[in-house]
């Protein structure tokens, strides 16, 4: 379920992924990482909680390329290259991220009428992992919700009533 929190962050407009991303994409990281690590919870924080600073080898991590099967690349195009290319072009434009949404939405519709479940569910799972650790656009949305004009601000999943 966590994976495909990232394509529910794109479908659903009151979170304002793309434009977040759009506004925090300075403030990431240039390249892709090279190395991702991993650690257990017991070897991440002390007792008092504190990031140790430990890390190993990521197993199989992700290399950054394009993992897609032919028949799946028009949802990896969806979920990881426009979204990219759109974000990295730092223009908010609400008609580009509404027709990003849309065909995002498609894709996978058709990955799903197609039969492709399983393969669907992998490669949404790794273009979260992506999002996360190869072209850090979670954390881009993230520097954009402290970097928006306050017009974003409180519209997550707060109650406005």
């Amino acid at each position: 379920m966590t994976a495909q929190l990232y394509a529910w962050h794109i479908l659903n407009d009151r979170h304002m992924f793309l434009r977040r991303a759009v506004l925090g994409f300075s403030k990431v990281r240039v390249q892709t990482r090279r190395y991702q690590g991993q650690a257990d919870f017991e070897e991440a924080f002390d007792e008092d909680f504190h990031t140790t600073g430990f890390s190993r080898p990521l197993k199989h991590g992700c290399d950054g390329g394009d993992p897609a099967p032919e028949q799946l690349a028009e949802l990896w195009s969806c979920l990881v290259s426009r979204p990219l290319e759109y974000i990295s072009a730092g223009v908010v434009d609400s008609t580009q991220e509404e027709e990003l949404c849309l065909r995002l939405a498609e894709a996978l519709a058709k990955a799903y009428s197609h039969g492709l479940v399983l393969e669907m569910a992998r490669l949404t799972a790794h273009s979260s992992h992506y999002a996360w650790q190869a072209n850090y656009l979670m954390e881009a949305a993230m520097w954009g919700s402290f970097r928006d004009d306050g017009a974003l601000n409180g519209k997550l999943d707060r109650f406005e009533g």
